[in-house]
């Protein structure tokens, strides 16, 4: 019993680690900050950008991470999941009825 309950919880940490949703970008080194779609932030700055992604300048790189809990488990077959970008959060609902929710089991970031 012990090993499923461990094999289980070993699972759940994989998938949690599967969809981290972070991207790095290497920023070369110079005094002029990151820039990211056109803007330009300094280093040591965090700022939030379109898709629910927070993003951080260092002199090394831009690291930017959803802040969205994302849908893992749910019955895709008969639903499907969208980002609201306004409130940073997913929405999962019927695919025959949008007005609809469906139940998801797990989320991860």
């Amino acid at each position: 019993m012990k090993f499923v309950l461990a094999l289980g919880l070993v699972s759940i940490i994989a998938v949690s680690l599967c969809y981290a949703q972070c991207f790095n970008v290497f920023n070369p080194l110079d005094s002029n900050g990151c820039q990211k779609d056109g803007k330009k932030y300094e280093y040591g700055e965090t700022f939030i950008i379109p898709e629910c992604k927070k993003c951080t300048c260092t002199n090394t790189s831009l690291t930017c991470c959803a802040m969205a809990a994302y849908p893992a488990m749910y019955n895709k077959t008969e639903c499907i999941a969208f980002l609201d970008d306004i409130q940073c959060k997913y929405r999962v609902v019927k695919k025959c009825d949008p007005c609809k929710k469906c139940e998801v089991t797990v989320w991860t970031l």
